[in-house]
């Protein structure tokens, strides 16, 4: 169904696309190209696939990353990123935006080295403190980016989450009740968070996105980021931990990490006020209910019964 899956597409347009390549210091000319298949969906409202390219000359091999996402998220993605690596001020290591194709469905990146915080996390239990300290202050960081200048950036999009619930509903009818009525209730609360001031967010802040190479932190798949309410990012750092089910650790590690990173914050950039708390946990209840759904849709629903149990109680 995707013709840059195929290595001889590939080529084409690695080549009609030489000159840019070129002076990121990809050289494709004579090179032989090799794909590595990440993530390949083929659900027509979802049509998405992530590819590792591999080019390989003479004297070295350079990997890149395709990415194609749907609803011209590609597109999105790619001012995003080439915003973000204009300001080098904030510290913030990401993905360099190489080129999008002329339909803006499809961006190709650098590869982000190193391991993603999942691996760190399931090996120590915990996040080491000075690694907490530095996604903390890149969080922060985030706050710095001017929005007169994010004027690509959607207000906060709800349709990743409509999408799924809806999804979950077709496929599992009353049982997925306890997550729409959240989300009504929650939806009925937007009108007042909408109304505080909206700053820079990642949108998808997943322990699997932020990957760590030696003392260098670097954040991937921006294609969500948006304009948000403050503390959007940490609000879902926290549901994250609570809920991405490929962190193998306990429920009582889960929050003791969240407790952690609130305690990072108060200590790396100011102590968080009462109504702070309350409205990062009211992010929270949203980050809560995309993951139900989430897991329902696209993850084991037999397998993670007892996450998805957990994380409707905690509604």
């Amino acid at each position: 169904m995707f013709a840059l899956l195929e290595t001889p597409e590939a080529r084409r347009f690695f080549i009609r696309h030489r000159q840019e390549l070129k002076s990121a210091g990809v050289h494709v000319d004579g090179a032989h190209i090799r794909i590595k298949i990440i993530k390949n969906n083929h659900d027509p409202k979802t049509l998405s696939f992530v590819a590792f390219y591999d080019i390989i000359s003479s004297n070295k091999k350079v990997r890149l990353v395709g990415l194609a996402r749907p609803n011209n998220n590609s597109w999105h993605e790619y001012l995003t990123l080439r915003y973000i690596a204009t300001h080098k001020k904030l510290n913030i290591n990401i993905p360099k935006p190489y080129l999008v194709d002329k339909n803006r469905n499809f961006l190709l990146t650098s590869y982000a080295k190193g391991s993603s915080l999942v691996q760190t996390i399931n090996k120590y239990g915990t996040i080491p403190p000075q690694l907490l300290k530095k996604i903390i202050l890149v969080l922060h960081n985030f706050e710095k980016l001017s929005k007169r200048d994010l004027f690509f950036l959607r207000n906060n999009n709800l349709f990743w989450l409509e999408r799924d619930l809806d999804l979950a509903k077709k496929k599992y009818g009353f049982r997925v009740k306890p997550a729409i009525d959240a989300w009504l209730v929650w939806k009925k609360s937007w009108p007042d968070i909408a109304r505080k001031n909206f700053y820079f967010a990642h949108g998808d802040m997943n322990p699997k996105n932020i990957y760590v190479d030696c003392e260098q932190l670097t954040l991937i798949d921006f294609d969500r980021a948006t304009l948000a309410p403050r503390y959007w990012d940490l609000a879902g750092l926290l549901s994250q931990i609570e809920s991405y089910p490929k962190l193998n650790i306990s429920n009582r590690q889960r929050l003791k990490i969240k407790n952690d990173i609130l305690v990072a914050w108060n200590k790396n950039v100011k102590p968080l006020s009462a109504k702070e708390l309350e409205n990062i946990k009211m992010i929270e209840n949203y980050y809560r209910i995309a993951a139900i759904t989430n897991l329902l849709v696209w993850g084991d629903p037999y397998n993670d019964k007892q996450r998805i149990k957990w994380l409707i109680k905690r509604l």
